[in-house]
């Protein structure tokens, strides 16, 4: 516990009840009202507190006993009857300050009160150390015309402000007054405990008016004194539990997604299995094909050289009939003339009649034969099906026996009338579209339904998920505010540690010497730094009195500085002089630049000339002071450096410069009778020259304008006339003036340049010091008290600030998401129940999952249905034809077979006829000739038919030979399509492949087509069973499709989506045929496939990759559910919450035990003790452990702990926590786990208080409520103020150290015996209270009490006023106070009487 602690020091009224202006001093934090009845000594005290603690203007509040029949404004206004008072502001204050040292804090209220009308309310802390009635006071005073008095009035809300501005502090609310007073006196952790402290304070001030008070409930009040479990201290479990919770949540859901998953993937991979073996299959096709056309056209290169071959042979055979046509030609017209010739020639056409009608009958009878065949077919076919209608007809009644049971379990409304409509025109044409339409949009629906159904539990397990992060973002909402609110509390010490510093460096100054207005500004700042101004700030009038200083020396400086330059430049400009003065022989008038460079022209031109100066000397008659007057005569006529030249190059001269041109006055006073030539050697100018000048000057005026001047100064010239000023002497002309000036001004530079060496020096010195001040100033001012510590704390509390503004902003976007999916939920139910609404469904899931089941297998059934009508109605209409053709057959046979009879006779005939012209021809005996002629006959008639054939098989053969060409043409571009398919299809493969979507490792080589085609007829061995299975690319699609929208709502967090890849848009081109067609667009179609995306950590990936990634996820998930169980039980609870909770109960038996050896000092007169005792209670569960058993172990090193004490501590809060999430469950979403939790570890409730009492000579008995409705009224008194004297300083370990303990006590101690309240006060001194005490009869002037302000009130006769009469205790005598004594404060020792000891 801190020594210098915050004391109540001062109390004070203005313009409250019936005081104008009061207040009153507590000597140590002490004060004692007394009273009679109607003083008004429970209204002073309750006045002070506990208002002024919390602000709270109840009337209960007012009144000891509870009743609220006056409020504030009765208070403030007074009544009616005894005060004409409508209206009134006033002021209630209390003044703090530090138990060693003169620190002050002052926190009140200002009321207004209008009768009939709302009470106005400001709260105000003053900061600064100003007191009231010392520094300022609570009101104007204004002189009163009326009365002729000065008068008070008092400041409003408005004023004060203005008054305190930066020292304090107004709000114009009771919250936020409570949280001012907390913070700056009390510094409680939270304002719900600062409000349990009030509580206690209201029922400790007057037991023993209370009827409700026995020994139950001073347990309850214990009990609630003990600090319980804050939620900061509980945080860590509740976290984890609910964090074990949403583990647990998101293990179930990665579960679920996982089963989910693993059908897709199950789908997904016997469709990209199907696709891999087609595309194998594809590729060995286009592979087979090629070799096929490569294999043709070695086939077609060959056959080309045997038909070339061929040609020429049938070429040469052709040549040679020819010849021999000619020949016999020429043999047969030599025979033609022979009769037997046309007996020859009658027999031949008989013979080709024969031939020609044999043939055709042949013909017939084969003709006869397909005939005869095809009858037989037909009627076979007919006979098959007959067959097949029968099975039609029967299978479409067992599909519309199967569609009644389907329709009855789907629930379909139309199945009824479409199924008796069909059975009605049975035999008929029949449209299925309208049935289907019907069927698909109840399909439809259902589906909708189940979307709805699906999207509702994906959107509760969103809203139970966002409603779960809600309450983690009020978690770290809440953490960052305690964090806050603690670097708060630090910000503020290390602001008064600041001020502190401030001042000690404010003493050490030397140079740095501040202004009593520049201190209180910096000591303001200092008080509202980085909230109002920054640390730069709180320097500026630190800086500015330090630039202030500094200017002042840096002026000083570098007025230094400057006069030493000007000293050095001096130094250097007389050291120069004095080097020019040493180098010049004789001195020279000064010249301008012009004129000297004139003159060297001069010189280099070899013009003679001399200055006038050098080229005279006075007389030796002349006096000295006749030389300077004319020396300065002729300087201000110009002559004294103008030059003199030889007559006769006088025209040469005159630029920039003077030259004198001689006028010479012959027989008259010149300046020749002053001056004498004195030619200078060498210059070639002569002395008559020089004398010429001199007597061109007068020395006497003339009358005329000539040129003159005379020995006092006076000088013309031409217009020009005037008198010379004075000099120091003549200095040019004349050789010895020259040199007596030369001496005199080396001798006086040598004394100005010492002089002024003199003067740096000195300078310098003054400078040094100046810098040393300079270099003092500012170590002085970067010695000021940094602001690390406390620009550090601020700069945490400002990061932990914005962090509550983005955490509170996060709960705000949570709450506004929790608000919408539940607005969402409602909506999703509302729409399933209107979806619903009309359908017999049970409106389960489950039941419309079956519903969906039923009504695809009656789609089934009916496109089923569907086709067999079709193909029985297209069966009858095959047997119609069947039978007409068959018919048809028939009789094409009857009509063969009579043409074939026909031919028969036409051949008997024929027979006939050739026997009777053979048997001529012999009767001719020619048959040498007959023979010859018949040869000639036939080898001519041949001749002609073998011509035509040969030609004709030439002409075959040059269109065998042609075609072959064209077909060797055209292989060659089939080739090339097939090289191009085959590559494209190589690619489709290569890029199957690539997508890894079946797992078979395929090595880069791979893109060879050896290596790429041996994988692709392994791929088709291990896969190509799935193109055998009656199915095809559109069935296997269709299939991925409804276990992709089956699971799609499942998956909906995953984004699962489905999209055409791959597809080859630039396909070879070729002949537009339709096999060409179909390969391209075979080819298009199956190089497309479906390739199925999910989102996961922000990316599209394969369903295989967030499978492999979900398998993880539920095994790490499962870990951390296992080591968060773990922690829970072992760490968090034995170590971390155990050890606050064994920290809480160790000091809670320490308190008890002192508290009760306090009751057991207290050896009342009537012999009575009391003690109290805190048991463990016994366990409530079979899981659970005894309290005393619990404690012991929590008590023990965790390390320490053998496995099966360490199991029964587990298991004991395993049931806890089981229990807490069972009442959490029952009680809803009316309070959070965390509140739960802290309900069920709250260690108050594993112990009970018990009471004791022990009068003299007999044992120690339990107090129970009958024993103590038995006491007397100071026994009772005195059972019930120890524990709670005991439970309030409890309550006050909870605050600052620095905290002042304050009670208030109602007839303080009344029923209670002189010993015994003697007894009370030592145990109030000893707990350390600061108190406000009010009684009618007691002093408080005990030996026990340390020091003590009494103050009687005196109001006679319900007067509108309060008399104070001041008394001061101080442990050995009672004092009455003079209003001397009163006004000058603690400090006077002077005391008017000595009332008592």
């Amino acid at each position: 516990m801190t020594k210098n602690k915050w004391q109540l020091h001062r109390a004070g009224l203005l313009n409250f009840w019936y005081y104008d202006e009061e207040e009153f001093d507590l000597t140590d934090g002490k004060l004692l009202l007394r009273g009679g009845n109607g003083s008004g000594k429970s209204v002073t005290m309750q006045s002070f507190i506990p208002v002024l603690l919390d602000g709270r203007k109840s009337p209960d509040r007012l009144d000891p006993f509870g009743s609220r029949a006056r409020k504030m404004e009765d208070y403030l206004l007074g009544e009616k009857e005894i005060v004409d008072r409508d209206e009134r502001t006033g002021y209630l204050y209390l003044e703090y300050k530090r138990r060693d040292t003169d620190q002050y804090l002052t926190t009140g209220i200002g009321l207004r009160a209008k009768r009939q009308s709302n009470l106005d309310f400001w709260g105000f802390v003053i900061l600064d150390n100003r007191r009231i009635g010392r520094d300022y006071f609570f009101y104007n005073t204004e002189y009163n015309v009326e009365t002729g008095q000065q008068e008070k009035i008092p400041l409003s809300r408005i004023q004060l402000e203005n008054a305190l501005q930066e020292g304090g502090k107004v709000v114009r609310s009771q919250k936020e007054y409570m949280e001012l007073v907390n913070k700056h006196i009390f510094g409680f952790e939270s304002l719900e405990a600062y409000e349990e402290l009030i509580k206690l304070l209201i029922q400790l001030r007057s037991p023993k008016l209370s009827k409700d008070f026995k020994p139950t409930v001073i347990y309850e009040i214990l009990n609630e004194s003990l600090p319980g479990l804050s939620d900061e201290e509980l945080r860590p479990l509740s976290d984890t539990i609910e964090s074990m919770d949403q583990t647990k949540q998101q293990l179930d859901l990665l579960l679920r997604d996982q089963q989910s998953l693993k059908r897709l993937c199950q789908q997904y991979d016997r469709y990209n299995q199907f696709v891999l073996a087609e595309k194998a299959e594809g590729l060995i096709a286009a592979h087979k094909e090629q070799e096929e056309l490569v294999r043709q056209g070695k086939e077609l290169e060959e056959k080309l050289q045997g038909y070339q071959g061929n040609l020429i042979t049938l070429a040469a055979q052709m040549k040679q009939l020819e010849e021999e046509q000619i020949v016999k030609k020429e043999e047969e017209k030599s025979l033609r003339e022979h009769s037997v010739f046309k007996a020859e020639e009658e027999r031949q056409r008989i013979l080709g009649h024969i031939k020609d009608t044999e043939e055709t009958k042949n013909k017939k009878r084969g003709i006869l034969d397909t005939k005869q065949s095809k009858e037989r077919e037909l009627d076979g076919k007919l006979r098959v099906e007959g067959d097949k209608v029968a099975q039609y007809e029967a299978e479409i009644q067992d599909l519309a026996d199967l569609l009644d049971d389907a329709g009855g379990e789907s629930y379909f409304p139309g199945h009824e009338i479409a199924i008796g409509e069909f059975r009605r025109k049975f035999g008929e044409d029949f449209s299925f579209y309208l049935w289907k339409e019907e069927v698909n949009e109840y399909q439809k629906k259902i589906e909708q339904i189940l979307r709805n159904f699906q999207e509702e539990i994906n959107t509760k397990e969103k809203y139970q998920e966002g409603d779960h992060e809600l309450g983690e973002a009020r978690k770290q909402l809440d953490q960052t505010r305690f964090e806050a609110k603690k670097w708060a509390q630090l910000f503020e010490e290390e602001k008064d540690r600041l001020l502190n510093l401030f001042h000690q460096w404010l003493k050490e100054n030397q140079e740095l010497r501040l202004s009593q207005e520049e201190i209180q500004l910096i000591s303001q700042r200092i008080m509202q730094i980085y909230q109002q101004y920054r640390f730069e700030e709180v320097l500026v009038p630190l800086r500015q009195a330090q630039e202030r200083y500094q200017n002042q020396l840096n002026y000083q400086i570098m007025g230094q500085k400057s006069q030493i330059k000007d000293k050095d430049e001096a130094i250097l400009h007389k050291q120069e002089e004095v080097e020019a003065w040493k180098k010049i022989k004789e001195p020279e008038p000064p010249r301008h630049s012009d004129t000297e460079k004139e003159r060297r022209a001069l010189k280099e031109n070899g013009i003679p000339f001399v200055p006038f100066f050098s080229s005279v000397e006075f007389q030796d008659h002349i006096a000295p002071e006749h030389r300077e007057r004319i020396e300065a005569a002729i300087t201000q006529m110009g002559l004294l450096d103008a030059l003199v030249v030889s007559g006769k190059q006088s025209h040469l001269t005159g630029q920039f410069d003077r030259v004198i041109q001689p006028q010479p006055h012959l027989f008259a006073h010149t300046l020749a009778d002053f001056l004498y030539p004195t030619p200078v050697e060498g210059s070639g100018v002569a002395a008559s020259d020089i004398d010429q000048v001199l007597r061109s000057v007068l020395i006497d005026d003339q009358g005329d304008k000539s040129t003159m001047l005379r020995e006092d100064g006076t000088y013309r010239i031409d217009l020009l006339k005037g008198h010379a000023p004075k000099t120091e002497g003549s200095i040019y002309i004349g050789r010895e003036a020259r040199r007596s000036y030369r001496a005199r001004v080396m001798e006086q530079l040598a004394q100005e340049l010492a002089d002024l060496i003199k003067e740096k020096e000195n300078l310098e010195q003054e400078k040094e010091v100046l810098t040393a001040r300079l270099k003092k100033l500012q170590e002085e001012y970067e010695g000021f008290p940094q602001d690390h510590d406390t620009g550090e704390s601020y700069r945490v509390l400002e990061g932990l600030q914005e962090k509550e503004k983005i955490h509170s902003h996060e709960v705000d976007v949570k709450n506004e998401k929790v608000r919408r999916l539940l607005e969402n939920l409602q909506n999703i139910r509302q729409r399933l129940r209107s979806l619903t609404e009309e359908l017999s469904v049970p409106p389960r899931q489950e039941d419309y999952e079956l519903v969906l089941q039923r009504i695809k297998s009656y789609g089934h059934d009916l496109q089923q249905l569907e086709l067999t009508h079709k193909d029985f109605i297209n069966g009858e209409k095959v047997l119609r034809q069947l039978q007409s053709t068959l018919d048809e057959t028939r009789a094409d046979v009857d009509e063969l077979k009579g043409e074939i009879n026909i031919l028969k006779s036409e051949l008997d005939m024929d027979a006939l006829r050739l026997q009777q012209v053979e048997d001529r021809l012999r009767e001719m005996g020619a048959e040498e000739i007959q023979g010859r002629i018949a040869h000639l006959v036939e080898r001519l008639e041949l001749i002609p038919k073998e011509l035509r054939t040969l030609e004709k098989n030439m002409s075959t053969m040059e269109n065998q030979i042609d075609n072959r060409i064209k077909e060797l043409e055209e292989l060659g571009k089939r080739l090339k399509l097939s090289e191009q398919f085959h590559a494209l299809w190589q690619e489709i493969l290569w890029e199957e492949l690539q997508l890894s979507l079946v797992p078979k490792v395929v090595p880069e080589e791979v893109l060879q087509t050896e290596q790429l085609l041996k994988w692709g007829k392994d791929i088709l061995q291990e896969y190509g069973f799935l193109l055998k299975e009656n199915t095809d690319r559109d069935k296997i699609t269709q299939r991925l499709n409804q276990t992709f929208y089956q699971e799609q709502g499942v998956l909906m967090e995953y984004r699962l989506t489905q999209e055409s890849v791959l597809e080859k848009d630039t396909l070879p081109l070729g002949a537009d045929d339709p096999l060409m067609n179909f390969k391209r667009e075979e080819l298009k179609q199956k190089s497309r496939r479906v390739q199925l995306l999910m989102e996961y950590q922000g990316k599209r990936v394969s369903p295989y990759y967030v499978f492999e990634q979900m398998n993880k996820d539920i095994e790490l998930q499962q870990m951390l559910l296992n080591e968060k169980d773990r922690e829970l039980y072992e760490e968090i609870i034995m170590n971390s919450v155990g050890r606050i909770i064994r920290g809480k109960i160790n000091r809670a038996e320490r308190w008890v035990k002192k508290i009760s050896e306090l009751m057991e000092e207290r050896d009342t007169s009537s012999g009575l003790t009391f003690s109290l005792r805190w048991k463990p209670r016994t366990a409530e569960h079979e899981a659970e452990m005894d309290t005393k058993d619990l404690v012991n172990l929590l008590r023990l090193d965790s390390r320490l702990l053998k496995e099966a004490d360490l199991e029964r501590v587990t298991q004991h809060f395993r049931a806890k926590v089981d229990q807490a999430k069972e009442v959490l469950e029952d009680k809803g979403y009316g309070e959070t786990f965390h509140q739960v939790i802290k309900e069920m570890l709250d260690y108050r409730q594993w112990f009970s208080f018990t009471l004791y009492y022990q009068r003299a000579g007999e044992q120690k008995k339990e107090l129970t409520n009958n024993v103590f409705y038995q006491f007397s009224g100071g026994e009772k008194a005195m059972a019930m103020y120890i524990p709670l004297f005991s439970a309030a300083y409890s309550r006050y370990l909870e605050a600052r150290e620095d905290a002042p303990f304050i009670i208030s006590l109602d007839e303080a101690f009344a029923g209670v015996d002189e010993n015994n309240i003697r007894d009370m006060f030592d145990l109030v001194e000893k707990l350390g209270f600061n108190f406000i005490m009010n009684s009618q009869n007691l002093w408080g002037d005990y030996d026990t009490v340390s020091s003590l302000s009494i103050c009687e009130l005196v109001r006679p006769k319900n007067a509108p006023y309060v008399t104070v009469v001041r008394y001061r205790w101080d442990g050995q005598k009672r004092y009455l106070l003079s209003q001397g004594d009163f006004s000058q404060g603690d400090d006077n020792e002077e005391r008017e009487a000595i009332i008592g000891a």
